[in-house]
């Protein structure tokens, strides 16, 4: 029998206790997980299908969990549902994703730089020690951004730099999943980057970027210092 109800109706019915809804949302959401799913295994042959889409549902169960549906200009739900569910697929890989504990003297470093490269060109060594900086700085802002920024704050930024994708968002994007007009979006934005400027590690950065320059803090905005240190990383969650 046809449901009578829209997704944003039966999120509402389940958070109000009736938990058969749940069920009736999963049915109606089965093909955008699915969907979502086939984009990644495309991709990443490693991992069972299947697990894509069970993953895809626990990112649905977190959207219906966290939907707030009588929010004035509130995003449809399955725009939040889908932000939701590619974060937690992207999240699973990344776990997944096979490590060794010893690298190969052929095995790419970046997109085309091998170790056995690096032996023989002082060049490519030196893109190496750049890659991996990078990666070291990507895993100090993680554990920082856990540390001083609320959730919807570290999902803004990282949208808004291409944290996961490599894709830059714009705040009007943004602000469509998060049920918020741009403006308030960029306000949530910078005062998430006030935030980390005023943390231990961001004066630590600061410091360490204008010894490198040799100028005095009064001659540069923090902001883009800190605008610079984000950039560094941009595009890099997949490769962790």
């Amino acid at each position: 029998m046809e449901c009578k109800f829209t997704n944003e109706e039966l999120v509402m019915k389940y958070q109000n206790g009736d938990y058969k809804a749940l069920e009736i949302i999963s049915e109606n959401n089965m093909g955008l997980i699915r969907h979502i799913a086939s984009r990644y295994s495309v991709h990443c042959n490693y991992i069972d299908h299947n697990d894509l889409i069970q993953q895809g549902w626990t990112g649905l169960y977190r959207a219906v969990q966290t939907y707030k549906a009588d929010m004035p200009n509130s995003a449809k739900f399955s725009t939040w549902a889908g932000y939701w569910i590619q974060q937690a697929i992207q999240r699973y890989l990344e776990q997944e994703t096979p490590k060794t504990n010893e690298t190969s003297l052929y095995e790419e470093i970046g997109e085309d730089i091998t170790l056995e490269d690096c032996l023989e060109d002082p060049e490519a060594l030196n893109n190496l020690w750049s890659y991996i900086e990078r990666q070291d700085l990507r895993r100090e802002l993680e554990k920082i951004m856990n540390e001083r920024l609320s959730l919807k704050e570290r999902e803004i930024l990282k949208l808004r730099f291409g944290w996961n994708d490599n894709i830059q968002w714009d705040f009007r994007s943004i602000g469509k999943v998060f049920g918020n007009t741009g403006q308030n979006v960029h306000t949530s934005y910078k005062n998430a980057l006030y935030k980390l400027r005023r943390s231990p590690w961001g004066q630590k950065r600061i410091a360490e970027h204008l010894v490198e320059k040799r100028l005095r803090c009064r001659n540069i905005p923090l902001s883009t210092i800190l605008l610079e240190k984000l950039h560094q990383v941009q595009g890099y969650a997949l490769k962790v």
